[in-house]
This record gives structure tokens, sequence and C-alpha cells, in this order.
């Protein structure tokens, strides 16, 4: 399936999800600006960005909030448990994007808990065709990585190892 959007075609349409880069996780500080760039890059492709925070944790820096105030793919969602999988859905559907997203960049902290969970979620709302790929560079941990990201191949795929 072609895509087309704002004059651009895609064979494969993707979307970004980025998990709580707040103020009130330590962790979000070091990713920043691997985050900004993968948000950057999605605005340049005119893809959708869900932005989604941990409620009772602050605001997501401004680093990342500010290019995508007038952006119209914007999504800004909160979620109450580590698990944001049903907000980024919920919010696929009100655009009526669900079956038109081939695969999702996923960026965020804590990439063993939240990102992880998030993902995990995500897997079982999306169809089986949709593929993850998992940005090391721009998720930050005070644990190794886990080995369940390795379980998950070849659906989610771990970028930047």
């Amino acid at each position: 399936m072609r895509w087309r959007m704002t004059n651009i075609e895609y064979d494969q349409f993707g979307a970004l999800v980025v998990v709580d880069v707040q103020c009130g996780f330590e962790a979000a500080s070091k990713v920043i600006d691997a985050c900004r760039k993968l948000i950057i890059e999605k605005v340049n492709l005119h893809e959708p960005i869900f932005i989604v925070e941990y409620l009772g944790f602050g605001e997501t820096y401004g680093e990342l909030t500010r290019p995508l105030m007038k952006y119209p793919q914007a999504y800004f969602l909160r979620k109450n448990d580590m698990d944001g999988s049903l907000e980024v859905y919920n919010a696929c559907s009100r655009a009526n994007l669900p079956q038109h997203i081939s695969h999702f960049d996923v960026c965020g902290v804590y990439k063993n808990d939240c990102v992880l969970a998030t993902v995990l979620g995500m897997l079982g709302r999306f169809s089986d065709k949709t593929k993850f790929i998992a940005h090391i560079d721009a998720m930050n941990s005070c644990q190794p990585t886990s080995p369940m990201w390795d379980r998950l191949e070849p659906q989610v795929r771990l970028s930047g190892v």
C-alpha cells in the first residue's frame, strides 16, 4: 500500500513514540538530544509523533515539545502506569491511523521498564505486521539492556547497538 500525505508518497508510513522523557526522571536528561533528532526526522517526513507522559513526573522537556507546538501530527498523551500502549492505540484510532502505520520508532525512559512495557502492549494492540524499531541510543536506563528485547525479534528491532 502506498500512503499519500501532504504531497509525499510513502511505501511505508511510520510514527514515533517518545516515552517519559520528562523532568521528573533523572535519566531523561541523557537522551534529549537523541530523541530530538528522531522528532525532527519524523517532522521532516510528515509522520505522526506520540509524546507519552507518566502522570506525576512533570512535563516532557521543552527541547522536545517546542518543535511540535504547531505540528498537526503531534499527539500529547498521559498514562497512569508503565504501559502507554493503550493511549497510543486510542490516539491512532481517533486519527484513523492504525491500518496505515507500518512501523513505530520508539525511544524514551526507562528502556527496560516503561519503554519495554509500552512496546509489549503495542505488540498486542497493533497488527502482527506492524514493526517496531527501538532506538537504544535514544533510550536510557539504570540497568543493562534486558534480554527481553532480544526475544522480541524479528517484530522489534534494536537500532544503534
